[in-house]
């Protein structure tokens, strides 16, 4: 075992006294052969390709553990009625169905995404303020956690999106 440590040592200490010249020598034949150069900078890309799709895995997998834990939490009493919106009969739905959808926990909906306005505003509010979302906005909002939610870097960047992409939708 001692041996073992002794060599770790030994290679430690001999990179340590020998990195700037192995760096300036890894730097000369980058520059002076291309091929090198293009095979690092591939190296480089699918490292970088594997890291971002083993986050995008992950987060699509976490996604999906919320959603289902989150459907038996509520169970299968999701609310629904029909109101007039615009003279026009719609079926909305409640905060509940919404928060299955999404795989998120009714508190971060009512208390974070949209106290700070990081989503769009519900479909229709009653008299009581509860929130309803139509079927369109349901279908939306699920979409935009696969195609935005999963890619993006912030919770800032995800709502600049949604909003962006709502209001399109509503021109």
């Amino acid at each position: 075992m001692a041996e073992g440590k002794d060599q770790r040592n030994y290679y430690s200490k001999w990179y340590q006294d020998n990195k700037e010249k192995l760096a300036k020598r890894r730097k000369k034949k980058y520059r002076s052969d291309p091929d090198h150069a293009e095979k690092q900078r591939d190296r480089v890309r699918a490292g970088y390709q594997s890291r971002t799709d083993e986050r995008t895995a992950t987060k699509l997998a976490r996604l999906e553990r919320r959603k289902k834990e989150e459907a038996e939490k509520v169970g299968r009493s999701i609310n629904s009625r029909i109101v007039e919106v615009e003279g026009d009969p719609v079926e909305v739905f409640s905060t509940g169905a919404l928060t299955i959808r999404l795989g998120i926990a009714p508190d971060t909906l009512r208390r974070k995404w949209h106290a700070e306005e990081i989503i769009p505003e519900a479909t229709f509010k009653d008299d009581s303020g509860r929130r309803w979302y139509s079927q369109a906005y349901l279908d939306f909002m699920e979409r935009m956690m696969y195609d935005v939610w999963i890619h993006s870097r912030s919770l800032e960047e995800f709502s600049a999106e949604v909003h962006e992409r709502w209001e399109a939708v509503n021109e």
